[in-house]
Formats: structure tokens, sequence, C-alpha cells
């Protein structure tokens, strides 16, 4: 019964719409730092009613469907942003397993394991070892991290109060809550560069060449040079 309204409110043809859905990570487990984030079982659970439910299509293919106007009713596009490994490592075989295929929008300058400025606000207040962290640098005073409840709202204020600043004033900003939380280790939440060309597992055949051949030169540019501004979007 459920198929007949999505039918009726994601129609296919000229009056087609496209569903898409925006992940950033998998997580092994509910994480209390990132709890908007599925973690693996929560996101087997999504995929398989999607996987019931809709028509899904790689976004390039929909995109251009959508625009012949011969897009299926039902249609739905899954895509990843930033490169997580996670995405590699926990989202894509499930996404495998149930016969999915999905985009992955890289990050492509923290690849190898890098970590990006918000995740380094929120790893760093979540090993921080001191009761209270002083904030007065970005604003916010000194605030008591009691629990992790109480340090993901102070990451939230953190992450608000720098987010719009310049890109170097940003940094700066992020390294003195870093300093004041300790100093710790960031983390290598990124895709390294030789799990980047595995992504091809979770497309269709037909797209395999294509995203192969796109992968493996990148990984060779990135390998040299280290950094990569952007990556196109597959």
């Amino acid at each position: 019964m459920l198929r007949w309204p999505i039918h009726w409110l994601s129609p296919g043809g000229a009056a087609a719409r496209l569903t898409i859905l925006i992940y950033h990570r998998v997580l092994p487990r509910l994480d209390p730092m990132n709890p908007d984030e599925p973690d693996a079982r929560a996101f087997e659970s999504q995929m398989a009613w999607v996987r019931d439910w809709f028509n899904v299509l790689p976004l390039s293919e929909a995109a251009s469907r959508l625009a012949q106007g011969t897009l299926p009713a039902r249609a739905l596009s899954i895509t990843f942003d930033d490169g997580y490994a996670d995405n590699r490592e926990i989202a894509a075989p499930i996404l495998q397993r149930l016969g999915l295929s999905a985009t992955f929008f890289i990050a492509t300058s923290f690849l190898g394991g890098g970590c990006m400025w918000n995740d380094r606000v929120i790893e760093a207040l979540r090993a921080c070892e001191k009761e209270a962290i002083d904030l007065t640098a970005v604003g916010l005073g000194v605030r008591r991290l009691d629990d992790a409840p109480r340090r993901r709202q102070v990451a939230i204020e953190a992450l608000r109060a720098i987010k719009h600043l310049e890109p170097r004033q940003r940094s700066h900003a992020v390294e003195s809550i870093v300093s004041a939380a300790g100093a710790p280790a960031a983390p290598p939440l990124m895709m390294s560069v030789d799990q980047l060309p595995i992504c091809e597992m979770v497309w269709p055949t037909k797209k395999r060449r294509k995203l192969r051949t796109w992968s493996e030169r990148k990984v060779s540019e990135v390998r040299r040079r280290r950094r990569v501004t952007k990556a196109p979007g597959w």
C-alpha cells in the first residue's frame, strides 16, 4: 500500500521528482558526540527499506534522466559527502550486499587519513581530560565538560562560533580550541588514497571503468602533490 503514495509523491517521466539522500558518515556504533550520524545497524535498515520502496540510481544517471524526462517513478539517489573512511569500511559493504549504488563526493585535500576542521574540534573536546575548558579565545568563556551531552553542546557552540570565519582565522580558532583541550592528536578519519579506487565496488558494472580511470589518476596525483583542492562529483 505504501508504494502508491510514494509513486504519487514521486512520479516518473516529465513530471518526475528525484529524491536524494545525503549522508556524511556511517559509524560502527552510536556516538554521543555525533548523534545525527547513523550506526551500521540503522544504516542497513534504512538501505533495506530504500531498496524495497524506491528505484535507486547513481546520481549522474538520475540527473541525466531527470533532464531527459525519462526518470522512473520513485527515483532516488544516495550520496556521501567528504570521503570519510567509514564510507568505505562500513557503508560500502552494506550497499554492495544490498545491490545499491551510491555517489561519493571526496574532499581530496584530506585524503590520506586527514581530519577536517569541524571534526578536529569535536575530537579534541571528546579527548579532553579536563573537567572544564577555557574557550575565551573563541568568545565562549569557560565551559564545563562533565559528560558527553555537555561536551556535545560545547562542540556545537564552538563550531557555530567559528564556522563563518575566514579560513585563516578559522584555522587559528581551531588550533586555539585544540590547544585548550590539551592538544590531543587528530584521529585519521578520512579515506586513505589506497581506499579510493576500491569505492568502485559499490557502483554498477557499467560505471566501474569510468570511476576506476578517475580514481587511479587522482590517487597518482595526490601521491605526487599530496593535495588537490576539489574533486569532481561522481
